[in-house]
């Protein structure tokens, strides 16, 4: 009986490990994937000055490339961290095809970057087909400006004509 456990015990490890190894993979694997369309958009949305998003094992960006060197996010401003975790769940929204919710996730940005995001916004949802929704007290920020013609589609809800504070 002790052997049969023992080896019953051991089998049980070693099929712990394996899926520990090909969780890891696969982690590993999303994180590449991931880290591909990230890092081309946060070129774009800078102008070439930052460079490869790095992803830990558990998916968490460990960092990015600027100026010939890799900087830990803590590093950065609290608009670009912003940015970037922005980047990672529009990509992940956009692989998955998915709605996004952003709540003025991009409060500490600068108006040359909030255009550049309402029209990767607004280009993903056309080209991925998938709804994107924005929480904001700032409508400016996302909304195209006066009487520019529109190419997407953007539907506005002003909440405080359509919800009841008194109830």
């Amino acid at each position: 009986e002790y052997e049969d456990r023992e080896l019953t015990e051991r089998a049980a490890l070693h099929l712990l490990n394996e899926i520990r190894v090909a969780e890891a993979e696969a982690t590993s694997n999303l994180g590449r994937t991931l880290a591909g369309p990230v890092t081309e958009m946060l070129k774009q949305l800078t102008g070439g000055r930052y460079g490869a998003v790095e992803f830990a094992t558990d998916l968490t960006a460990g960092g990015v490339a600027a100026a010939g060197a890799s900087r830990e996010l803590e590093y950065l401003s609290v608009g670009t961290r912003e940015q970037i975790a922005t980047l990672v769940r529009l990509a992940i929204a956009a692989q998955l095809q998915t709605a996004l919710v952003l709540d003025d996730q991009l409060v500490h940005s600068d108006t040359e970057r909030l255009q550049w995001f309402r029209d990767r916004l607004c280009a993903s949802a056309r080209e991925r087909k998938h709804q994107i929704i924005v929480i904001t007290c700032r409508p400016g920020d996302y909304l195209p400006p006066e009487g520019a013609e529109i190419a997407y589609p953007v539907n506005v809800v002003d909440l405080s004509t359509v919800v009841d504070a008194s109830a």
